[in-house]
């Protein structure tokens, strides 16, 4: 089985509440299944330096996929940044 979650934020590279639940929701789904988190590619930096220091225990387990942060220009006809994310 498969299973993709979908977030702005992921604790403890970024963000807060809803990114240690994404966090904790992919470290106990990765028991039962193939985990994979989409999450912005802001964070990315970060997670490969806290990868390295070992404080992602969970990471070994889950696949992190980073999504391009929308620029300035590319809202378009959708109301803000966060409609384009989605």
């Amino acid at each position: 089985m498969r299973i993709a979650l979908v977030s702005r934020e992921l604790h403890p590279v970024g963000g807060g509440g809803i990114g240690v639940a994404v966090a904790g929701m992919a470290a106990a789904l990765s028991e039962l299944a193939e985990v994979t988190v989409l999450t912005r590619s802001g964070l990315e930096d970060d997670y490969v330096r806290l990868r390295a220091e070992g404080a992602l225990d969970w990471a070994d387990d889950v696949r992190v996929a980073f999504v391009s942060d929308p620029g300035p220009g590319e809202v378009g006809s959708y109301y803000n940044h966060m409609h384009v994310y989605s």
